[in-house]
């Protein structure tokens, strides 16, 4: 049990809820909204094997749909992750990284891509966790 603050208030715990783990990541995307063939880049600010947490010049919808291509390397060579998203929530953000931060929720990649985005990510777990 922890101890009252000033106020009286006992502290909270707080659990994880998410079913895999993330991990911090800053690299470059590209992205379009599925309606449209304008093509748009971002970073990511953490990724998990169910979607990543990314740095937009733009405000997109809640439910809109992006087309998106993380590049990441594994071992000596650089990969491509393209899958189909959902945007999940977005925050305004006054950053180096962009003005919007979105979370983005997998909805259809190749299980190949999927692949090998988790043995990255596996990499990563050797050296860092959120």
């Amino acid at each position: 049990m922890s101890e009252p603050n000033d106020k009286g208030k006992m502290g909270i715990a707080t659990f994880e809820r998410r079913r895999y783990p993330r991990f911090l990541l800053d690299l470059p995307i590209e992205y379009q909204q599925v309606e449209s063939s304008k093509r748009q880049e971002g970073r990511t600010g953490n990724a998990s094997r169910s979607g990543l947490l990314v740095y937009l010049p733009e405000s997109v919808e809640i439910g809109r749909q992006l087309n998106v291509r993380l590049y990441f390397t594994h071992g000596q060579k650089l990969f491509t992750l393209r899958a189909l998203t959902e945007v999940v929530w977005v925050n305004t953000y006054f950053g180096k990284e962009g003005d919007y931060q979105c979370g983005l929720r997998f909805i259809d990649t190749s299980s190949d891509e999927l692949k090998k985005l988790e043995e990255f990510l596996e990499q990563l777990s050797r050296s860092q966790k959120l």
